[in-house]
């Protein structure tokens, strides 16, 4: 989508340039003949000696500063939140926070090891993937239901966002000493 944007602007501005060179051609505005002095002029300035080059070199620099700050515009913005919505207005609430409320539900259960949420965004729904590293004596099928209930009941009764879908990563830790090779 990006690339399809960028492509249409440059299209665009040479369209345009285009079409001002042929009013200016049309129209007599200004001779081709005083266009051409022009890039004359403008190629033997920056071509002088070595101080004009790295004055040329350093307009380069600055013109292509300013495309890549007026393309900046066109990529979209990265949104880590999601919007609730009240009687009394709109809520945002970020991505972070999720992350720790999906933590702070989790904090109690002594069969995680360890938890890392990444959180996404579904229209206006939370999708949450959760990796978890869990102790080896652990029943999965057990604790996944346990660990989906309570990240989807902390989240949505303290921010309001409804949680779309909770997924699992989990890894069984081994709490056994490591083999040793005789």
């Amino acid at each position: 989508m990006f690339w399809g944007k960028l492509f249409a602007l440059i299209l665009a501005i040479i369209s345009l340039l285009v079409a001002f060179f042929v009013v200016v051609m049309i129209f007599n505005v200004i001779s081709l003949i005083t266009i051409q002095q022009w890039l004359l002029s403008f190629y033997l300035f920056f071509t002088q000696n070595i101080f004009f080059k790295i004055l040329g070199i350093l307009v380069a620099v600055l013109f292509v500063f300013l495309a890549c700050a007026l393309l900046r515009f066109l990529l979209p913005k990265m949104d880590n939140s999601i919007v609730y919505e009240t009687p009394e207005g709109e809520i945002k609430i970020s991505f972070n926070s999720l992350k720790a409320l999906t933590k702070e539900a989790l904090r109690n259960v002594d069969e995680v090891v360890s938890v890392e949420p990444e959180i996404t965004k579904a229209g206006n729904e939370a999708q949450i993937l959760l990796h978890l590293q869990v102790k080896s004596d652990t029943s999965v099928p057990d604790l996944s239901s346990m660990v989906q209930n309570k990240v989807r009941e902390k989240i949505e009764r303290q921010t309001g966002i409804i949680v779309k879908n909770i997924k699992l990563f989990v890894d069984l830790k081994s709490q056994e000493k490591p083999v040793e090779n005789p």
